[in-house]
């Protein structure tokens, strides 16, 4: 989660220019991707412990309802700070990764209930998996995004267990950063696209291989941080709780960073941009990149969770991030 917080903080504090920060892109090849597998292997926890009511029903308040009343506010927040762009109450265009999660959900349930065979549920993601980059109305990216959950999902009901091999480590890495050396910042989803029938021969090898290094950055990723976490673990820190509750909080704060730095970060640099002319923090890469941009994001994270601990109190105002509303018991 930290690295969306720092990549969208790069993002919005360099409005106004082309920067391109290293690490920056080299997030954006596997961070979405990443978070879709591991969504899409927790769901397949639900679905053994779950019934389909149940599911659904906790689906809708723990996603599609945050997804929903939050889209909707920062749709007319966005309408009133911009009004040149009209009206914009649409909450199915905000927060484009929680419908996308929610609308794989959807589908992935619906195959993991019709056909009992993994195999045939297997084929079917495939199937569905090529249909989206057909269709020309794909929102929130699921063409990209939607075989990533599904993969999440079979990992573990195929019981796939990689092992964390120092050899396999190295292969990871080796491939990976091969894979980095002919990457570029246009290949993203947001400059090609995913619908097959208006690319080029080219742009179409540029989808193949968008999914080959997300695939394979993810998974070097997932690793290593494996690593880390196995070696912090075993010590207990408050920095370590502090991760593992950023981890338990990821709704929470996807939400709130999206609206501290589209909504605010972004229009204060806009203003400043505006009043000197030009953007001061751009002119050095290396000082926005890898020292502000890390510390806004560090900060914003720390201000985010420990407003929601303050909601957590009331048993109503942490129904906003998808929580339960907690019961009153008698005494």
């Amino acid at each position: 989660m930290f690295g969306v917080v720092w990549g969208h903080a790069i993002t919005n504090l360099s409005v106004g220019s082309n920067l391109s920060v290293g690490i920056h892109w080299i997030m954006r090849t596997y961070d979405m991707p990443m978070f879709m597998v591991l969504s899409g292997y927790f769901l397949a926890f639900s679905l053994q412990r779950k019934d389909l009511k149940t599911l659904l029903l906790d689906k809708l308040t723990t996603l599609f309802l945050p997804a929903f009343c939050w889209g909707l506010l920062l749709a007319g927040l966005r309408t009133v700070m911009d009004p040149s762009q009209g009206l914009r109450l649409n909450p199915l265009t905000t927060l484009y990764f929680l419908w996308a999660v929610f609308f794989s959900t959807l589908m992935l349930v619906a195959v993991a209930k019709v056909f009992r065979s993994q195999y045939l549920q297997l084929a079917l993601c495939v199937a569905i998996t090529i249909a989206l980059n057909f269709i020309p109305l794909n929102l929130w990216n699921l063409s990209y995004l939607f075989p990533f959950f599904a993969l999440g999902y079979f990992v573990h009901v195929l019981k796939l267990r990689p092992q964390k091999y120092w050899g396999e480590g190295a292969l990871l890495t080796l491939a990976f950063v091969t894979l980095l050396c002919f990457w570029k910042t246009d290949y993203t989803i947001w400059n090609t696209g995913n619908y097959m029938t208006s690319l080029s021969g080219k742009a179409v090898l540029v989808v193949l291989f968008r999914y080959l290094i997300a695939l394979v950055g993810g998974a070097f990723f997932v690793f290593f941080f494996g690593i880390i976490y196995d070696f912090f673990s075993r010590h207990q820190t408050r920095g370590f709780r502090f991760l593992v509750e950023c981890g338990k909080r990821t709704l929470p704060l996807y939400i709130l960073q999206e609206l501290l730095l589209f909504d605010v970060v972004c229009h204060a640099m806009s203003w400043l941009t505006g009043r000197l002319g030009y953007n001061p923090l751009v002119l050095n890469e290396n000082l926005l990149g890898y020292v502000i941009a890390p510390v806004l994001a560090f900060g914003l994270m720390l201000l985010i969770i420990l407003a929601v601990r303050l909601l957590d109190r009331n048993r109503y105002l942490r129904f906003a991030f998808g929580g339960k509303v907690k019961r009153c018991h008698n005494t």
